[in-house]
């Protein structure tokens, strides 16, 4: 979950792992510093724009601080999300709505117009429309903007459609080829000598299938030549007599 709940369930918690994120979405500065918009920014991507913490060029603060302030900017997020969900009429899972926060904390106005975009959680839907919002108010897109909303999907992991860093569709990834299986140490020889009284010495390699069909052709004419004797011995020799006096044949000659 992006945004851990208090025990409560209402308000979020500031846990390392968001902090972590935001951090590496915002950065972290002891400094008011002017942002790539030149926006006045100070801590984890503060800025005036919320009555959280007011500030000027000259503001320093700790990362303590700055941490108290990221949490209240977090808070006050929520509750304008949750604010604009009831009016809007739209229910959201705690994971999507946590990410509305993340929207709302830094980019405001594009969640107004985004809202029931994102409510669909299809990545493709909600990444394309925060895009076309923002060409709508600024122009294109810049590089940094779409890395930043590919990282925040990512970390969310609840919409549909999209890779494992947040990028798009999940391709499928073939199977690795099959393994050869592993050699148990037998050859074909060895597995054939007990049947063909092969010699202690290993045939040639290039004649192990011809002994293989010679053998097969062996125990074959082995076996009709049993089973003519044994038609001999049941069905020939007790009549051998009757064929003889009547001058007959068995049949066979």
């Amino acid at each position: 979950m992006l945004l851990a709940a208090t025990p409560q369930g209402d308000d979020v918690e500031l846990t390392e792992e968001l902090i972590a994120h935001i951090e590496d979405l915002e950065g972290f500065s002891e400094e008011a510093y002017y942002d790539v918009n030149g926006v006045l920014t100070i801590g984890f991507g503060h800025t005036n724009a919320t009555k959280t913490f007011k500030f000027d060029e000259e503001t320093k603060i700790d990362r303590r601080k700055a941490e108290a302030i990221l949490l209240a900017d977090l808070l006050e997020s929520q509750k304008t999300v949750k604010r604009m969900l009831s009016n809007r009429g739209l229910t959201v899972n705690q994971p999507v709505m946590d990410y509305m926060v993340l929207v709302y904390f830094n980019r405001p106005w594009v969640l107004r117009t985004t809202m029931e975009d994102i409510a669909t959680m299809n990545a493709d839907i909600a990444k394309q429309s925060q895009i076309d919002a923002y060409e709508e108010e600024k122009g294109e897109a810049p590089d940094w903007y779409l890395g930043r909303l590919d990282k925040e999907f990512a970390y969310i992991n609840e919409f549909d459609d999209k890779t494992e860093d947040g990028t798009g569709p999940m391709k499928n990834v073939d199977p690795p080829p099959p393994q050869p299986p592993e050699d148990d140490g037998k050859t074909i020889q060895e597995i054939l000598e007990p049947m063909q009284d092969a010699p202690s010495t290993p045939l040639p390699k290039e004649n192990l299938v011809t002994n293989f069909f010679s053998k097969i052709r062996e125990l074959f004419t082995t076996a009709v030549t049993k089973q003519q004797e044994f038609n001999d011995r049941i069905y020939r020799e007790p009549f051998k007599d009757m064929y003889d006096k009547i001058g007959g044949t068995d049949g066979r000659d």
